[in-house]
């Protein structure tokens, strides 16, 4: 689900960096224990990408990938290019404002123009 949003009004997610005392229902926050060295964009994409793409394809299942539009969203998204055949995209609307539903976005269909690295244009299905 996107943001701090749950299928139910009455559940929160345990947002990044917190924890979550089951006995007493309080939570708070926690930071990392250690230094971490800060990296460039490119250099995690260059990481990132290829690992992610190699986990992808190994699986033998269809794929259904969430996207939320965020950053990790994209990265998920560039590195499924290889293996969108056997993909379905989905993402999150709320019709009512207080309950997200899931969306079919469908398959993604990748046609680069000339000179550019990669162009990706969606074939919608199931839209509302």
């Amino acid at each position: 689900m996107p943001g701090l949003l749950t299928s139910y009004n009455e559940i929160e997610i345990v947002a990044p960096n917190h924890r979550l005392d089951v006995a007493t229902g309080e939570m708070e926050r926690c930071y990392p224990a250690a230094d971490f060295r800060v990296l460039e964009l490119d250099e995690i994409a260059g990481k990132a990408s290829p690992a992610l793409s190699e986990q992808l394809g190994r699986l033998e299942m269809p794929l259904v990938i969430g996207l939320t539009g965020g950053m990790d969203s994209l990265l998920t998204l560039a590195a499924s290019l290889p293996v969108s055949a056997k993909a379905e995209y989905y993402t999150y609307y709320s019709p009512d404002q207080e309950r997200p539903v899931a969306l079919r976005l469908g398959r993604l269909e990748t046609k680069p123009p000339a000179g550019s690295r990669i162009a990706a244009s969606w074939s919608w299905a199931d839209r509302p």
